[in-house]
């Protein structure tokens, strides 16, 4: 990999790497969880493995390590989410928070498409195309993230 990035695509990462940890924090300060079910830990659990994804792709684009992204299904967030039942949330929790975790899906394989996209983007060396779906990437983790916590949060307060 030849392609000599700029200093703002760095930037941008970090930033990124820094949502995704004080989100991560936020979560955790913000929801009363007291029950702490299997599905709320796992999902929680799965935003924590979200990190590991983006700090491999700015580790893959600087060049610091050879890395093959997992496909969304194998990927440590993707491992968890679809190790989880649908069928169980919907009886257990109802539709909206069947909906909710049916919309995390959604957003997670469009990081994942992203996540791609952006990896062909350095192959060809279109580091304005990088830039911009690195933001783009950066506002799909923001969604996942925010869908996740009001999934935990319906998870263990479902009169809300």
């Amino acid at each position: 990999m030849a392609t000599r990035l700029p200093s703002n695509t760095y930037n941008n990462l970090k930033l990124l790497s820094t949502f995704i940890k004080t989100s991560i924090d936020e979560i955790f300060d913000s929801l009363n969880l007291t029950k702490q079910d299997l599905i709320s830990h796992n999902i929680l659990q799965a935003v924590k493995l979200h990190y590991e994804y983006v700090d491999n792709l700015a580790k893959y684009l600087s060049d610091e390590l050879d890395w093959d992204p997992p496909s969304y299904t194998r990927c440590e967030f993707g491992k968890i989410y679809y190790s989880l039942d649908p069928n169980y949330i919907n009886s257990k929790y109802g539709d909206r928070a069947y909906d909710i975790f049916r919309r995390i899906e959604d957003a997670h394989i469009e990081f994942h498409k992203i996540g791609e996209d952006i990896i062909d983007a350095y192959k060809t060396g279109d580091t304005e195309k990088i830039n911009r779906l690195i933001l783009e990437l950066s506002s799909k983790s923001r969604i996942l993230i925010q869908m996740c916590k009001a999934f935990v949060s319906l998870l263990e307060n479902p009169e809300s």
